[in-house]
Formats: structure tokens, sequence, C-alpha cells
């Protein structure tokens, strides 16, 4: 199933009629960052809401939140509840998964996401005490983040980098265990706009707006390091219709979706 980390939006044709089946002009006015007349950002949604202190309206038989503002702009979207609602019906219906588009489009909280993995937390780094740093984002459960001003590790654990964590000079330290801490890690990713992403050949500790000394004021750095692994992709196609060998998994599947409706059926069940 498609999950949407944006909303459709458009301009009313009458103010007056907001409800879904009431016609439109056309596309609304483009985000700031989306650019384009009709789609706003899960991340743009958000503020509209925040801003303009709006309360959505929940269509529960469609299964949306929409909102109207500025008296002829709308927008239809998902968030916690509506999400909540589409998970139940891909259970009901047997579906095997979910395909977001586009995780970029998410506010810098990863509320989107969050809400789609409710009640399941995003897998952050394992954070010590009240006052650990939330600018920092992972899937190390082994490796922790310091308390803000902590500028040391703790016994068995060693020190791979560290970002500021207010606006003063203090860091936070990222401390992995001394059995498996990776090597050869890097920044990737420039601010102010920040898009970072690892190497094929990297796997990536964790996310921060912050990183090498730089800010995103938009998106976040990765910081990233070799592959523990020491070996190249093995990863292949198997062809139409065929199992993957002994031992191995099944990433995706590629092709006409009329031509192997037959072989992708047989994955699903």
């Amino acid at each position: 199933m498609g999950l949407g980390f944006y909303g459709r939006a458009f301009q009313l044709a009458d103010p007056a009629c907001s409800k879904p089946g009431c016609l439109f002009k056309g596309g609304a006015t483009k985000g700031a960052c989306s650019g384009e007349s009709g789609i706003l950002s899960y991340r743009e949604i958000k503020e509209i809401i925040d801003t303009k202190k709006l309360t959505p309206v929940h269509d529960m038989e469609a299964g949306v939140k929409y909102i109207t503002w500025n008296s002829d702009q709308w927008v239809s979207y998902d968030d916690i509840e509506t999400f909540a609602q589409k998970k139940e019906l891909a259970k009901k219906l047997g579906l095997g998964g979910f395909l977001i588009w586009a995780i970029d489009q998410d506010d810098e909280n990863l509320s989107a996401l969050q809400a789609v993995l409710d009640p399941k937390p995003l897998g952050d780094f394992f954070r010590l005490g009240d006052k650990s740093d939330d600018n920092w984002t992972g899937t190390n459960e082994l490796c922790y983040i310091s308390a803000c001003g902590d500028n040391t590790c703790r016994p068995g654990f060693i020190f791979i980098t560290n970002q500021k964590c207010g606006d003063d000079d203090k860091k936070s330290q990222l401390c992995c265990p001394l059995s498996g801490a990776p090597s050869d890690c890097h920044w990737r990713s420039k601010g102010p706009w920040c898009e970072g992403r690892c190497e094929d050949d990297e796997v990536m500790t964790h996310m921060s707006k912050y990183g090498g000394g730089e800010t995103c004021w938009d998106g976040q750095m990765a910081h990233c390091c070799k592959s523990p692994l020491g070996q190249e992709n093995t990863c292949y196609w198997g062809g139409v219709g065929q199992q993957c060998r002994s031992g191995d998994l099944p990433l995706t599947f590629s092709g006409t979706i009329l031509d192997i409706l037959d072989d992708i059926a047989k994955v699903v069940l």
C-alpha cells in the first residue's frame, strides 16, 4: 500500500464550499519548498496548520484529513489517525507492506514516519538521561548519545563523532562499543540545504541537522561509515517467476505489472 507524505492542494471555486465534492478552480498556491501548484509536502502542511492555528477536519469515510486557509486554499493529507485507518485496511486486505512517497517530505522531527510506525518508536539511538540530544536520529541501538556537554564515553565504548547540542559550544558524543565500533566515517551532504545519504559501500550510523561543524536549515546530514562486511554487493536479479537461491532473501521485484501479475501474486501469497 502506498502512503503519501504529501497532500493534494486545490483552490476552491467557492470559499463557502470546502467539503469533498466541491468545485475547484485549479491547483493551490505553490509551496515554498515543494514549488509546484497542487502539491504540498507534509512539512509544509504542518507549518500551515501551526502558523494559521487550524483544526483539521477528519473525513472518517474517506480516511483522510483536510484543511482550508486563506479563504480558498484547500489540501487533504494523512496523519497518525488516517495512517492508522490505512494500516488497518492493509491488514484486512492481507497486503505485504507499505511504500512511502517520499521520506524527504517529512518534517524535521520525522513526525509522519513516526505516525506510520506508531505505536512502535522510530528506533533512535539509546539516549542517556533527560538531557540527551534530540538532534540525533539513527538505528544502531548498541551505540548511545551522551548528555549535552558530557565529553567522555562510558567504559567499554569508544568515541566516534560529536555535534553541537545547543546555542553555546557544548557538544554531545556518539559512543559505540569497542567490539563493533564503525571506522572510516564521514559526514555526507553540506549545509544549509542538506540531503544526506550514504554511498553504496557505506552504512549510515545516524542523521543529524548538525555535522562537521555545519548546520542544516532544511534536511539532515548523514554520518556514514565503510561497510563492515568487507565485500562487494552480491545482490542479483532472479528473472521472471524465479525464486532466490537457497539462503538468500528477496528484496524487491521489477517488471511490467500486467505481464508478471501472476508472479507478483505468488510472491505476495
